[in-house]
């Protein structure tokens, strides 16, 4: 009996921690981010991959840098910037797999576009900071760091969209 047909995964079978942060906002558990997004997608549609997502309290984490990241043996830290394309490696029979030039256009709008306006619309536009983003990442992060939280994953989106680069990592 072949792997795939009793459960098994054809692919690499050392399992991936993706670490992402978990965000509670007014209605409960939500997602803010688009590679967070997709990686949920995924998860459930290509079920063999070896994928264990974990929440953080925190938006970025001083070992995986920005998340979601993933730890994953064999390779180690898989940041984000490297995360899905490290993911359509491991799968390329299914999200690797290659797209029609009107899938691809679309991929390229949705990462090119549409992604940073909706980071650009929770993290700079003042209503939606005031009303929704802020006290989402408040509620998410333990009691009294909070508004830190909020205050510094703010600076490093603003940084981000302005295209400047990030303070060095520590470690």
């Amino acid at each position: 009996m072949d792997g795939a047909a009793n459960g098994e995964s054809k692919c690499s079978s050392s399992m991936w921690k993706v670490v992402h942060h978990k965000a509670r906002g007014p209605c409960g558990e939500t997602v803010m981010d688009p590679v967070h997004a997709e990686l949920l997608f995924v998860s459930r549609w290509r079920q063999q991959l070896p994928l264990a997502l974990e929440g953080s309290s925190y938006p970025t984490v001083g070992a995986l840098g920005e998340l979601p990241a993933a730890v994953a043996a064999g390779r180690g830290i898989v940041r984000r910037k490297e995360l899905l394309d490290a993911l359509a490696r491991l799968d390329p029979e299914g999200y690797g797999a290659p797209l029609s030039d009107d899938d691809e256009s679309f991929r390229v709008l949705l990462d090119h576009r549409v992604s940073p306006a909706i980071s650009a619309l929770l993290y700079t536009d003042k209503s939606v900071w005031e009303d929704y983003t802020r006290p989402t990442l408040a509620c998410s992060s333990p009691a009294g760091y909070g508004w830190v939280v909020a205050i510094a994953e703010r600076r490093r989106q603003q940084r981000q969209s302005q295209g400047l680069r990030p303070p060095p990592e520590s470690g």
